[in-house]
């Protein structure tokens, strides 16, 4: 028997929201608009093959950054890449290209060139669990020792180091995590845009 798109994404929210609750995962709390709204000058940098649920989850996102799309398929280009990345930009990963690059010095390199920038990451289809596990070489204590928000590859999950203010005015960065288990490439680029 076939579960309908709307226990699909009821499902998808209790095992984020279980996560979130279980895995101290949850750093802020942000309300999410219905409506997707365009990013000014977002540029997406697509890492992989533009294949499958990524690919499908690109093309939408391609019409709601207003900004190029750099593609990328080799190592030795992230650096590149980097140079046009900032704050209103997305990076999206085919997770299989991860697949043997944790590690890699020109990807964890890309990371710690981009992450202060509080660009959206995210890891679509296949072992979405690798994006984690190479972001921690970049950033120690990116999340708990032992724990991966995307331990069980849900289709989408993402990172974004965020500015925020201490209650004393001090300046800090936190960690903001996206997990879905989205139905389809539409949700799942919605997920995205109105990631906060």
């Amino acid at each position: 028997m076939r579960a309908a798109p709307a226990t699909l994404a009821v499902v998808g929210v209790v095992v984020a929201l279980s996560l979130l609750a279980f895995g101290g995962l949850f750093r802020e709390h942000s309300s999410v608009p219905k409506n997707p709204t365009v990013t000014e000058n977002g540029v997406v940098v697509f890492v992989g093959s533009e294949s499958g649920f990524a690919g499908e989850t690109l093309a939408i996102l391609k019409s709601r950054f207003s900004g190029p799309t750099v593609e990328v398929t080799e190592l030795a280009n992230l650096s590149a890449a980097a140079t046009r990345v900032n704050g209103s930009s997305v990076v999206v990963f085919n997770s299989d290209w991860l697949t043997g690059k944790v590690g890699a010095v020109a990807l964890t390199d890309f990371f710690k060139t981009i992450l202060p920038s509080q660009v959206k990451i995210v890891a679509l289809g296949g072992p979405t669990s690798l994006l984690f596990d190479a972001l921690k070489q970049a950033r120690d204590g990116i999340v708990a020792e032992g724990r991966n928000p995307a331990y069980d590859n849900p289709p989408l999950a993402g990172y974004k180091l965020k500015q925020a203010t201490g209650w004393d005015g001090t300046a800090y960065y936190g960690d903001s995590i996206l997990v879905g288990v989205e139905p389809d490439a539409n949700s799942a680029a919605d997920s995205i845009s109105n990631w906060a």
